[in-house]
């Protein structure tokens, strides 16, 4: 796996090569995309996603994440595109030790996982906030290899807020318009509540 250094404005990010688009593969236009938005049932966080995406939603009262949308079109040949959100009391701790803890778990704990963009907390924000992220390659729950970005923030209410974005290698940077509207369109409800 060569790695090969892409430059954008501000800073160098590098990318496996596995994940690197070919030269036929366009950027998405999300102003072609219909979007749906989701509020929680307990009115912690809304966002955007695309409509036709298949939609799972969990609540208070089970063990599923509050959203997670999949876009079941996609070549079943490949990692379907999925984003999951959590919400879930931070114990006081920041966004940042939540990545060195779910990277822990999930990459330095796990076989076959490779870390790809170690953990920033100046790369995203979500409405407003500052949010800690790490990307890495490793399976899905078929087994298949797939890039996925953890992302995490806090609400002034002592809650994170995790979205995981999970897409196939070949199809990550792509699908990357798809994660960008996603993360503008996050809004942290309770940072609005007065």
């Amino acid at each position: 796996n060569v790695i090969q250094n892409v430059t954008d404005k501000e800073n160098p990010v590098q990318i496996p090569e596995e994940s690197q688009k070919s030269e036929n593969m366009t950027s998405i236009d999300v102003n072609l995309i219909q979007w749906r938005n989701f509020t929680n049932d307990q009115k912690l966080f809304s966002v955007e996603y695309p409509s036709n995406w298949q939609v799972k939603t969990g609540n208070r009262f089970t063990d599923d994440p509050p959203l997670t949308a999949e876009d079941m079109k996609t070549n079943p040949s490949l990692v379907h595109s999925k984003i999951e959100i959590n919400v879930f009391d931070s114990e006081n701790l920041t966004p940042q030790k939540w990545a060195e803890l779910k990277k822990k778990e999930l990459v330095d704990g796990t076989k076959d996982t490779k870390l790809v963009d170690p953990i920033r907390c100046d790369k995203y924000k979500i409405d407003g906030v500052e949010a800690c992220s790490f990307e890495y390659g490793g399976q899905d729950e078929g087994g298949k290899r797939a890039g996925i970005l953890f992302l995490l923030t806090n609400d002034i209410a002592n809650m994170t807020h995790s979205i995981i974005f999970r897409a196939d290698p070949t199809m990550f940077d792509s699908e990357e318009p798809i994660l960008n509207h996603v993360l503008h369109s996050y809004k942290l409800i309770n940072n609005y509540v007065h």
